[in-house]
């Protein structure tokens, strides 16, 4: 909650007009007065202005800095916000027929699944004489999450027409485009900025150069297994496991001279899946059913929310009683009456093991009140 360094509640702002402008005039002002119907017009002025007021200092404090604000304070440490990484994927290009000349796909190449998202190729693709395919990178045109999660073949048209070649589709599934880095994110990293500027690898000065290897990372444990060694433990946005590009990625910055101790091998991991299924059964009043199934089952619901709590840390323990308590009283919307959590059991699953949802079967029944 911000600071309310300065008082907005109107009915004290406009008693203490009104007493201002009665002692100004030395004379009581009666309902239906003009100076006292100014004075009630006042008000929501210098509400207004009181809020404006309470937003301009609250963001001079790190706490509750928001947008161009919070890029004000991170500059002071040399943070910046983290921007949009595009999703890529592997592409491959098919002739129409075997050539006796090498064929050229140009980098930018435009692919495209019915207009919606187009990927560009990332470099020229040099398809020899007598091949008929080739592989390339592409990255889609639009930075962001927008562009991830297209599976294998569904970016299949040429937007753009290149001699010789009949198709193109993406081989792998598209991933890494990550959004801006948003508040709470950038907040985290300067508060862990005077760490950076230890010399001694502290862990959160290992934490805080890991976090700027790529914006969907959101937890970092750092290890040290034995004298010199440094296992850096990375986790992503929604539970994901880190690619092997974002985990070279932080290798890289972490391992660089001008960060790691002369001494330190830096090496960059995923942490262990820990699968866990969930099933409940939930109980609700026939007048709340409606409101009660889409606030436990529906988007952003009791369920979704504990899938991402449950997966939102490395070395999170599998805790079905945050499941039930969101059910019972969500965080929105009409909870149930009562709940059973068949599974998941209580498992401590380890300080470098990360909790990821399997099977959810989700069952409810209506009774009286």
């Amino acid at each position: 909650m911000a600071l309310k360094l300065l008082d907005i509640d109107s009915e004290t702002i406009y008693a203490g007009i009104l007493q201002a402008m009665e002692v100004m005039n030395g004379e009581p002002l009666y309902p239906g007065d003009e100076r006292r119907v100014f004075a009630e017009a006042m008000v929501q002025i210098c509400v207004a202005i009181a809020n404006q007021c309470n937003a301009a200092c609250n963001d001079k404090f790190l706490e509750y800095a928001s947008d161009e604000a919070l890029d004000a304070l991170g500059a002071r440490m040399n943070v910046t916000r983290l921007e949009a990484v595009a999703a890529t994927a592997e592409f491959l290009f098919t002739l129409s027929e075997e050539q006796t000349f090498d064929v050229t796909v140009p980098a930018g190449t435009l692919i495209t699944n019915n207009g919606d998202i187009y990927f560009s190729t990332d470099e020229d693709l040099v398809i020899a004489a007598g091949e008929t395919t080739g592989t390339v990178t592409g990255s889609c045109t639009e930075a962001g999450e927008i562009g991830n999660d297209y599976s294998i073949g569904t970016i299949a048209q040429l937007a753009d027409v290149v001699e010789h070649v009949s198709t193109a589709s993406n081989t792998t599934v598209t991933s890494g485009g990550s959004d801006i880095e948003d508040d709470d994110d950038l907040r985290e990293r300067i508060r862990l900025a005077n760490s950076a500027y230890s010399t001694a690898g502290s862990i959160k000065a290992y934490q805080y150069w890991a976090k700027t290897a790529h914006n969907s990372i959101i937890d970092v444990v750092v290890d040290s297994p034995d004298a010199c060694i440094v296992n850096l433990y990375i986790l992503c946005e929604d539970g994901e496991l880190p690619s092997a590009d974002i985990l070279t990625a932080v290798e890289e910055i972490c391992g660089a001279d001008d960060v790691r101790p002369l001494t330190d091998v830096v090496t960059a991991l995923a942490p262990t899946a820990v699968s866990y299924d969930i099933e409940l059964k939930y109980y609700t009043t026939a007048a709340d059913e409606t409101e009660c199934v889409k606030t436990i089952e529906g988007p952003d619901g009791a369920v979704e929310q504990y899938v991402k709590w449950q997966s939102g840390a490395i070395g999170r323990d599998i805790n079905p009683d945050k499941l039930l308590a969101l059910c019972m009283a969500p965080t929105y919307g009409k909870g149930c009456i009562r709940a059973t959590v068949t599974s998941p059991s209580r498992v401590e699953i380890g300080a470098l093991a990360v909790a990821q949802v399997g099977d959810i079967t989700i069952t409810h029944e209506v009774v009286a009140e």
